[in-house]
This record gives structure tokens, C-alpha cells and sequence, in this order.
């Protein structure tokens, strides 16, 4: 269910069937697109997010991107919680570590988001040990309900597709340091809305 979540998004709205997607192995390079990957292996990097204690067991996973290179961002989110970390391959094969985490709670910390429209957005820079020390830049926040993809164009033009799993957020990740970009916003047709 969550690996459909995950690579749905890319479908549309259309009539047609939905493919099967590819499931694609964690450790890969990294891409600019999300990617699926095994259910068991989702299992893992929500279970290294949630050791962190960051939010309430009960606040659902909002959205969760893996691109390649090992590395997980968790975005766990009700309307009076938020958590987020940065999940990288841990000590052992086939296990992962929480890297990078916050969290934030209260009343009216996560409002409704336009349709059509992104904000509460987080930027953040972090150098990863499990990754040779490389830095990389990660970014999260809210969705509205009839946005279709999130863009981030970097200033060399490299586009980062967000993951965006229709449950109010969206999250993504590139190498390096690089924080100044513009946001693309499209609606669920494809059809761009937001250029900014």
C-alpha cells in the first residue's frame, strides 16, 4: 500500500490502470526523482525515524522520500505534531540509523494549506558520516490537496522532483549545500500553476 502511495503520484488522474512500479534497491545513486522501494525496507526507515520518540506513536507518516543513496527523509504529521528526520544506512547490512531529526507541537502548528499551494517550508543542510561526510540539502512542508508535483529548480537547472504521498506534505533531498533554488508547483493534470 505505501509503495503505491509513494509512486501513485506520477499516474495522474487519468482512467487508465495504475502500472506496478519498479521497486528499486535504496543503496542506487542518487536521483532527482523519488523512487519505490520494498515495503519491508519503508518498514525499517520509519522504524529508526520513530526510535527517536520525536512525535506521538500515533501521528501517521505524512510523507517519506528515498531517492538513492541510502537515505530516507520521514515526515511524521497530525495537526498538533510534526517530526522529521534524515535516515541513513546504519552499522549493520540492511539497517538504518536517524541521522538528523526535529519536532513541534501545539495548537494550530500544522493549518490548512490552499488547494494549489505549498508552505510551511523547512530547508536544511546537514554532512552525513555514513555517506563519506558528504553534505547534502533537504526540505519538507505542507500541500495542498490538488497539487500534483513539487519542483525545486537548483540554480544550475537540475530540477529535484518532491515526494508527495497526497497526505498534506511533501519532501525532498539533493547533494550539497545548495539552498537557494525556486519552487514549480503543478496541479494533478500536470499542468504548472505556481513558477516562481
Amino acid at each position: 500500500m505505501t509503495v503505491v502511495a509513494a509512486s501513485g503520484l506520477l499516474a495522474g488522474c487519468s482512467d487508465e490502470p495504475v502500472a506496478t512500479p519498479v521497486i528499486h534497491d535504496i543503496s542506487e545513486p542518487w536521483q532527482e526523482a523519488p523512487f519505490a522501494v520494498a515495503e519491508d525496507v519503508l518498514a525499517r526507515i520509519e522504524a529508526a525515524c520513530r526510535q527517536g520518540d520525536l512525535v506521538p506513536a500515533t501521528v501517521p507518516i505524512a510523507v517519506m522520500d528515498v531517492r538513492g543513496a541510502g537515505v530516507g527523509v520521514v515526515i511524521l504529521a497530525d495537526p498538533r505534531n510534526q517530526g522529521e528526520c534524515l535516515v541513513v544506512p546504519g552499522d549493520a547490512p540492511g539497517t538504518f540509523a536517524m541521522s538528523v531529526a526535529g519536532a513541534a507541537r501545539g495548537i494550530g502548528l500544522n493549518l490548512p494549506v490552499g488547494r494549489l499551494a505549498i508552505s510551511n517550508e523547512t530547508i536544511g543542510t546537514a554532512q552525513l558520516g555514513p555517506l563519506d561526510g558528504r553534505s547534502i540539502t533537504f526540505v519538507h512542508g505542507q500541500v495542498g490537496a490538488d497539487v500534483g508535483v513539487v519542483e525545486i529548480v537548483l540554480p544550475s537547472g537540475q530540477r529535484v522532483q518532491a515526494s508527495n504521498w497526497s497526505r498534506g506534505w511533501f519532501a525532498a533531498w539533493w547533494p550539497g549545500e545548495e539552498q537557494a533554488f525556486r519552487w514549480n508547483i503543478y496541479d494533478r493534470n500536470g499542468v504548472l500553476v505556481s513558477p516562481s
